[in-house]
């Protein structure tokens, strides 16, 4: 692990890898949530990411969709990351 406690990352290399992997991120966020616009739920998106900064999963509200109060866009999308791992 290198100072600035990013496994693999040289010191100070860090902001700079997390600047344009949050950008990256929250544009697929937005995409996900723009999926969701059209119907009764409030379009928002959210995504899982691994330590290595890998998407595994994602999801937007489906709260009024699937008539579950629990389907927030940030339970769907850890419910198809925990669906997606090799167990």
């Amino acid at each position: 692990m290198s100072a600035d406690g990013e496994a693999g990352a040289a010191p100070g290399d860090r902001g700079r890898w997390a600047a344009g992997a949050y950008a990256a991120w929250m544009r697929r966020a937005l995409a996900e949530a723009a999926r969701g616009t059209g119907g009764a739920d409030v379009p928002v998106g959210a995504l899982v990411v691994d330590e290595s900064g890998e998407t595994v999963g994602w999801g937007r509200n489906a709260r009024e969709r699937d008539g579950d109060p629990t389907a927030h866009a940030e339970v769907v999308a850890l419910r198809h990351a925990g669906a997606g791992r090799q167990t």
